[in-house]
């Protein structure tokens, strides 16, 4: 994807950083942070492509034809280093940042290196205080970023020496199978419903995570098919086999908790609209006005609206916890339509 594909949006932005490319003036570090998945990871892979090459244009866009551009294409640049989360708790520990450090004590022969972390704001304590040391000493010819979608999770030490990177449209468009049903269902949920409503909107809730689920565990089946096929081909150790499958089903179930944050961003989303029509703001400047179809109900009360966003909110915190999901919509669902 060109840089020019963010034009439109961020001008100011893409202009700045084509004059810094072309000036030679990269920066050591950035801090990539946005409200939607799909566009930080397409500007991420656009400026690393941009950096990588060998003959960009005036607009900073790459080539396509030179050596750094067909390793890049072909995955097999070996100085792009990837950090994301691996664990089913989506944390980044400590360990892959020392892994990280030795990747960029590495001699390159000259060629630029990028490290990038995915999902920066998962780094742990410990994680985040080791990454510090290699803000504060950096590697000649190396490129951090950090990509993430809550810079407040990092330590202020670390957003303090990196050049920030804002692409944020405040606006909220989750593309899960079923975004359709979700919304008309959602409506239903009121002070005073009823649990014979919320046990309704709690089901379809839960059967769009189940069907999330479905669909990582499909891709994983595709990829453990690639891994065994990759075992018979490089000949690959016992040991090296494990890890990788280890690394894989990790891996899975952070694929699934990804696609369900857009599920829960989607519930969130819907209970700060309403609380925004509950403050009197008209339909046409609400953030996300598409999700109310042509025939918006009634605005619920102040009280009522502050009160389900606060759910809403607190729906969020705990389902970054193990817990029973079937068992958490339904709590959920039941506490909207409670009569307090």
């Amino acid at each position: 994807m060109p840089l020019a594909q963010f034009s439109e949006r961020f001008p100011v932005l893409i202009e700045r950083l084509a004059y810094s490319r072309n000036s030679g003036r990269i920066a050591h570090a950035y801090l990539i942070s946005g409200d939607d998945e799909e566009t930080l990871k397409g500007f991420t892979d656009s400026w690393i492509a941009s950096c990588l090459c060998e003959s960009p244009d005036a607009q900073a866009e790459p080539c396509g034809t030179c050596t750094s551009c067909n390793r890049l294409l072909a995955g097999t640049y070996m100085y792009l280093h990837q950090v994301q989360p691996k664990s089913k708790m989506r944390t980044i520990p400590i360990d892959e940042i020392r892994a990280l450090e030795h990747h960029l004590n590495l001699r390159t022969g000259g060629a630029l290196r990028i490290a990038v972390l995915w999902e920066a704001d998962a780094m742990l304590p410990a994680a985040q205080n080791a990454f510090l040391k290699t803000l504060e000493e950096p590697h000649p010819g190396t490129m951090l970023l950090l990509v993430t979608a809550n810079p407040a999770k990092l330590l202020p030490t670390i957003r303090s020496r990196c050049q920030l990177l804002a692409l944020r449209g405040n606006t909220f468009h989750p593309s899960f199978p079923g975004i359709e049903a979700f919304y008309s269902q959602i409506c239903a949920l009121r002070k005073g419903s009823g649990s014979a409503t919320s046990g309704i909107v709690a089901g379809m809730i839960s059967a769009i995570a189940g069907e999330l689920k479905e669909a990582a565990e499909e891709r994983a089946q595709e990829r453990f098919k690639q891994l065994a096929a990759q075992r018979k081909t490089q000949m690959l150790s016992e040991a090296a086999y494990k890890r990788m499958g280890e690394e894989l089903l990790a891996a899975t179930t952070a694929d699934y908790l990804a696609q369900r944050s857009q599920l829960l961003s989607a519930i969130h989303t819907w209970f700060g609209n309403e609380f925004l029509r509950a403050q009197g703001i008209e339909l046409n400047k609400l953030p996300n006005p598409e999700v109310y179809g042509s025939t918006p109900g009634e605005a619920p009360s102040q009280s009522e609206a502050r009160r389900n966003l606060r759910l809403a909110e607190k729906l969020l915190a705990d389902s970054a916890f193990n817990v029973d999901e079937t068992l958490l919509f339904l709590n959920f669902c039941q506490s909207v339509c409670t009569v307090a």
